[in-house]
Order: structure tokens, then sequence, then C-alpha cells
């Protein structure tokens, strides 16, 4: 077994960078554990409205175009990208900050939010999105030793300042404090980590035909990318804001500790996989080699991993939170048996996701996230006047369900004939070449 890790560099880089991943969520969920008895439900609610805009801006804070970092062959055209990036990261978060500047009230009385919380969110968006351009300069050397290193500095700076934030004060500020600083720091240590193993050539990267030139050749990921990003961020992360304005912030908090906990290995496994399958498979494309048989494998992998976990939630939700967090979170393992139902299709989907990008399908995954979120929003829309609490998050979670499963269905079907894909891409990307 350790021959075979070894000599697979795939499996190699999985368990590297996993292994600093799974010791952050350790800190992660032994943080959780104490943090439920610091903070009211209400104060997760709206840490969970904090995080849900923050995760929802990130995803356009770059264009997308971090992810185009990992394809080109040349290391000074991905230098260029990586600069085009990062000034659209600073352009961005300038106009977020404008954006609360001006609509930064209305936002605060409709979601009872302070102000002085809305302007942490600009500075946030900087930070994920700079973290997210090295991430993927870091993919693109296979740098997995720095990226694992950074997760594990974020999630000790998270709750250095969570847990003693938490002795003092019971509003979301605390949370919000710490992931602040959390993602500094990550931000901080992968720069330095990266600039000692690669150089950068930002100083080549500042050119300015050569960036406009890769902007249009790379024009597929900002005008389908980062949409179809957006939608499914807005799908995902828009819960909270129906929560609390249909039932208020204590049933939001018991909707975000459970979607918290059990993202935890969803987040560890999946986007390791994700980042390193998306490196693999952009090689074994241009090496045209099949890729169906590696796309079955890993997600049957996936599903095996996880039925016996998701099948203990199901059956055993309320009393485990209420043992874990205090009895005061025994409803929030209501919602935990339904939200593992959707999770458990999103674990194992990771290698579709990646297919959708590198076969060349951001059209048709930008209809298929639209779809997604028509039916998410509309499901909490009559959820909430009409259901229960409860029965509008199971409904959502399976709505999410479905549409993960379909989607594994059509990425599967669709890799036998990645090739094709591919060369179509290659050529378009030829014709806009200098």
């Amino acid at each position: 077994m350790l021959a075979t890790l070894k000599n697979n560099d795939f499996l190699k880089n999985i368990s590297v960078l996993m292994s600093g991943t799974a010791l952050a969520q350790l800190v992660t969920l032994a943080s959780s554990l104490l943090l439920s008895r610091l903070y009211e439900p209400s104060a997760f609610g709206h840490f969970a409205i904090y995080t849900s805009l923050v995760t929802i801006l990130s995803v356009i804070v770059t264009w997308r175009y971090e992810l185009a970092i990992v394809l080109p062959e040349d290391d000074e055209d991905a230098s260029v990208l990586l600069t085009l990036a990062i000034t659209i990261v600073i352009g961005m978060s300038l106009l977020f900050a404008l954006f609360i500047l001006l609509l930064g009230g209305t936002f605060s009385r409709l979601f009872e939010l302070p102000v002085l919380l809305l302007w942490c969110m600009p500075i946030s968006t900087l930070l994920v999105g700079l973290y997210q351009c090295l991430n993927y300069w870091g993919t693109r050397h296979k740098q997995f030793k720095s990226l694992s290193l950074s997760q594990m500095f974020r999630s000790g700076g998270v709750t250095a300042v969570q847990i003693p934030a938490g002795l003092f004060t019971k509003h979301a500020l605390g949370l919000i404090g710490g992931q602040m600083m959390g993602q500094f720091i990550a931000t901080l240590v992968l720069a330095r980590q990266l600039s000692r193993k690669q150089e950068m050539k930002l100083r080549e990267g500042w050119r300015s035909k050569r960036m406009k030139k890769l902007a249009g050749q790379y024009s597929e990921f900002p005008k389908y990318g980062m949409f179809q990003a957006f939608i499914n961020a807005i799908s995902q992360n828009i819960p909270p804001f129906f929560l609390i304005f249909f039932y208020g912030a204590e049933i939001a908090g018991f909707y975000a500790i459970s979607l918290r906990l059990l993202q935890l290995p969803v987040s560890l496994v999946g986007q390791s996989i994700r980042q390193v399958f998306f490196q693999r498979a952009s090689e074994m494309l241009k090496n045209g080699e099949a890729l169906f048989a590696a796309t079955r494998r890993i997600t049957l992998t996936l599903a095996y991993m996880a039925i016996v976990p998701a099948a203990i939630l199901v059956m055993f939700g309320p009393d485990l939170f209420a043992v874990l967090l205090g009895d005061n979170w025994y409803e929030a393992g209501q919602y935990a048996r339904w939200v593992v139902v959707w999770l458990f299709f999103a674990f194992i989907n990771p290698p579709s996701t990646v297919l959708m990008t590198v076969l060349g399908l951001q059209k048709k995954f930008l209809v298929y996230e639209t779809g997604l979120m028509l039916a998410r929003v509309s499901t909490l829309l009559i959820g909430g006047l009409y259901a229960s609490p409860l029965e509008a998050v199971a409904a959502y979670c399976l709505i999410g369900a479905l549409f993960n499963l379909a989607l594994i269905v059509y990425a599967m079907s669709a890799s036998r004939q990645g090739g094709k894909g591919y060369a179509a891409q290659e050529k378009l990307q030829e014709a806009g070449r200098i």
C-alpha cells in the first residue's frame, strides 16, 4: 500500500494536501464543540449571513481567472494570468466597499446586521481572492505541501480569535473577527512559501498587451465560469437569508451549525481531490488519455467512504448533536438529517465538477446551475410561506441531492468524449495566440 502511494503521484498529492487540511478541520471541529457553548444560536445565524455573503462575492472577485492559471503550457503566460487575477481582485474589492458605502445601511436594517460587520466584507473578499490566486499558482507547480501548511495556519488563526472573543461577547463579531484573522494568516503564509519555492515573475506579468490577449483567450471563465460559480454560490448560501427573514436568527443558527459541522469532511476530501484532479485531468487530456475510468473510480470510492457515516447521521443526528454540542442544539440535529442527504452527493461529485471546467462545458454548467438556483429559491420561498422551517430545509436539501446526482451522470457521460471537447478548446486557444 505504501509503495503504491509512493509511486502514484495523484494519490500522493491528495494525501499531502489532505494531511494539512485534515488537521485544520480537526481543529475546526474541536473548536466548534466549544464555540457552540460560548455563542448563542442567533450569533451563528448572523455569522452565517456574513459568511454566505463573503462566499458569494469570493467566486466573482477574480472573475474565475485563477482557474486559468493552471492551464497554459508556458509559465510566463501563467504569471500574466496570475497578475491579471490579482489586479481584478483589488478592483472588485474596492467596488464592494463602494457598494457598502452606498447601500450598507439598507442591508443592515433588512437582516439586523451592524454596519461595522458589513465593512469587514470587502476586506474578507480581498483576502480570499488573493489566496485563491496563490492557491492555483501553487497547484500549477504542485506545491501541495505549501497549500496544506497554509490551511493549518488558517484554522489556527480562526480558533485563536473566536474562542477568546466568545468569553467576552456572545455577538457574531467574535466569529467574524476570527474568520478574517485566519484568512489573513493563510494568505500571508502561502505567499511566503510560494515566493521561496517559485519565482512568480510578477514583473514580467505586467505586460498589458499580453494580459489583454490572455484575458480574451480565456474569456470563457468570466463569461460562463464566473456566472456559473456565482449562481452556485447563491443557491448554496441562500438558506440563511430566507431562514432569518421567515423564521428568525435562531433557526438560521441551527441550520448553520449543522452545515458547518457536516461540511468539514466534504471540504476536506472534496477540495483536495478537486484541486489535484483538476491538475491531473488537464494533463490527461493534453496527453490524449481517457478520463471516464478515472472519474468513475474516484466517484465510487468517495461513495463507499461516505455511505456509512451518512446513514448514521440520518438515524441518530439529533442525539449526536445534543451530546456533542449541548442540549440546546438538539434541533440542529434534525436539520442535519436532511443536510447530510444533500452533502452525500456533493461529497462524491468533485471529479464531475472538475470535468465540466476541463472539458470546456462552462455553458452547459451555467444552465445547470441556473436551474438549480431557481429550484432552490422557489423551494425556500414556498417553504417559508407555507411550511415549517424543517420542511423547507428538507425540500431544499432534496433538490440539491437530485441535481448533484444528475450532474454526476452527465459528467460521466461527457468524460467518454473528453478528447473532442479538449481539441475544440485547443483550437480556440491557438487562434488567440500571438
